[in-house]
């Protein structure tokens, strides 16, 4: 038997492994999985000080909301789909929450700027208050080390009782570049997941580079992993990953969004079909490139989302009614 080491035991290494056990892998390989998190893929707590929390485990969930209990203000640094959702969890908790974004729109890595500025209002309507385009740049201390608030580039400064940090990930890919491994946001694989300076080293999850693309959403690290272990594991020695077409459907902080492909046009020829209906939240737009649906953005309405997507994954051609 051969012997298989895994670096990382969180989401995608996970499914990695079970994916290659799936595959009968138990009987070709002896596997060993080293993880900085000791209990798999939830624990991954560092704390900052007192007050200050990451938000991407389960652990930092449950530090966070502990320490929220009698709190009367928060501050979500991050006002993408992660710090949307621990603002919606300490409102709950009874919080007065701010949401502090450096970008000029909300989830501005899903959404358009005019479906941002939608969903803003929104959640501004469900008590939340919203600051885009604020760089933070200092999280201000009490003389006991305790956060009291957050300080900005621009000089203002905002007072709260504690401050969350989900303000996005940096692929973790130190190993590999010791180890000599090409990288650029990520580590470079080819096809089938391989590193392209050395056949018998495989990647998948966030710390992967692929076609250009670095994936931090949980589809993709299935998909890879599905094609890692046909490889792996000799099923199918032709599987191929070729990246994914990414499409999502969510509640963030109590707002229906769905999001597929592109979220505007990036060609001359590309053609966009909008409605929007800011006061009662509901803005929705698709671009079509070459008669084919190439991306949609649902927000506060999602009820076509079922059949948007399927015309996205089948690249079928686009009705001529718009």
């Amino acid at each position: 038997m051969r012997e298989l080491v895994v670096v990382g035991n969180g989401m995608a290494g996970a499914r990695a492994v079970e994916e290659i056990l799936a595959h009968n892998g138990a009987e070709k390989f002896i596997i060993t999985m080293f993880g900085d998190e000791p209990q798999g893929m939830w624990a991954d707590n560092k704390t900052l000080t007192a007050g200050v929390s990451g938000f991407r485990t389960l652990r930092d969930t449950t530090s966070m909301m502990r320490y929220a209990c009698g709190r009367r203000s928060a501050v979500v640094i991050g006002g993408g789909l992660l710090g949307l959702e621990a603002a919606r969890g300490l409102q709950a908790h009874g919080l007065d929450v701010h949401v502090v974004h450096a970008a000029q729109g909300l989830m501005n890595q899903q959404l358009d700027a005019q479906a941002g500025r939608v969903l803003r209002r929104s959640l501004e309507r469900l008590g939340f208050t919203v600051h885009t385009g604020k760089r933070t740049t200092a999280i201000r201390r009490s003389t006991d080390g305790a956060a009291t608030g957050v300080a900005f580039a621009d000089g203002a400064t905002l007072d709260s009782d504690m401050v969350v940090i989900a303000a996005g990930i940096r692929p973790n890919i130190g190993l590999a570049m010791v180890s000599g491994l090409e990288t650029q946001r990520g580590i470079i694989v080819d096809d089938q997941l391989r590193s392209v300076d050395d056949d018998d080293i495989y990647a998948v999850g966030e710390c992967v580079q692929h076609r250009g693309e670095v994936y931090g959403l949980v589809a993709p690290l299935w998909e890879q992993a599905t094609v890692l272990a046909d490889h792996i594991t000799g099923a199918d020695p032709r599987a191929a990953y070729h990246g994914s077409r990414l499409a999502t459907k969510l509640k963030v902080a109590g707002v229906d969004v769905a999001a597929m492909g592109l979220k505007e046009p990036e060609r001359p020829d590309d053609e966009v079909v909008q409605f929007s209906e800011p006061g009662r939240g509901i803005y929705q737009t698709v671009v079509i490139r070459d008669g084919i649906l190439g991306g949609a953005t649902l927000l506060g309405d999602v009820s076509k989302v079922a059949s948007l997507t399927q015309a996205f994954d089948r690249r079928v051609l686009a009705p001529r009614e718009r």
